[in-house]
Parts: C-alpha cells; structure tokens; sequence
C-alpha cells in the first residue's frame, strides 16, 4: 500500500515521516532542512536507519562553491552524488526487505521524469509498504505519473 502524507510547504510532512518511522520502523530517508543562525540554506538527505547524512540540495546563492556535479533551478542546486548515496541506500532497503519505506520528499523534478523518479518507480514496483511524502498540489500528478490507484491520504497541516 502507498500512504502519501502530503501537505502545504512547510506543514509538518518531514516530521509526520520521522514519526511514522518511530511507529512502525522499516527505513528509508529524510530532507532535513539545514538552517544556520536563522537563515534556511538547503536540505540534507538522511537516511532513517543509520543516521548517514549527505547535504543535498542548496538555496542557489548558498550552494558550496566545491560541488561540481550539479543540476540548477531556478531556486536550488541539487547535488547530483546525494541522488546517488539515496538510490544506493534505497536498493539495499529493497534487497533487506525492510519494510514500510519512506521517502521524504517528491516534487517537480520527479514528475518531469528527474531526480528519484526511477527509484520511485522501483519502489513502488517493490509491492511493500511505503510512505512518500509531496505537497498536496503534486498529488494528482504523482499519481498519475507512477500509475498508483491504491492508496491512502495522510494529511498534514
């Protein structure tokens, strides 16, 4: 079964996952924001299980000058080898077996066919338990993108 907490920027998505994961275990990863003396300046990948932290995504004017492989927006600057360090951690969750899955969080990227988008599919290709976390204007685009018809709807406020 897919659950899909979904929410408003900011309303919670990232804290109901940690919770979720507290409750029921399993494994998978989170976006912590990273903010430094008041000032938001990206998100960090980390996984649940271990702790294991990789930064991610950064604000464009704070984005470390040493990343060199990069994919740019408007707004943020991915890093490219943290797409790699969660589909790393997401195949030997799938292989484990560990169950449910979390994935924190799915947004434009993935539904123009970027980012986690072949991990989702594999995920959701997998049959377990899964928790992934979007804002509620993606909801119908997310499904219709990896063709899920069974879930169910955490929301979040």
């Amino acid at each position: 079964m897919v659950h899909i907490v979904t929410g408003d920027k900011n309303s919670g998505k990232t804290t109901k996952i940690k919770n979720l994961y507290a409750a029921h275990g399993g494994d998978g990863f989170i976006s912590n924001k990273i903010i430094q003396n008041g000032i938001f300046y990206g998100y960090q990948l980390t996984r649940l299980s271990s702790g294991e932290s990789i930064d991610f995504i950064y604000e464009n004017k704070y984005a470390p000058v040493h990343w060199e492989d990069t994919l740019k927006n408007i707004r943020f600057t991915f890093y490219r080898p943290a797409f790699d360090t969660a589909y790393h951690w997401m195949h030997a969750i799938i292989r484990n077996e560990d169950s449910p899955i979390y994935i924190d969080e799915v947004g434009k990227l993935e539904l123009n066919k970027q980012g986690f988008y072949e991990m989702i599919k594999d995920v959701v290709n997998s049959n377990k338990e899964i928790y992934i976390a979007l804002r509620e204007l993606y909801l119908v685009q997310f499904l219709e993108a990896f063709t899920i018809t069974e879930y169910a709807i955490i929301k979040v406020s």
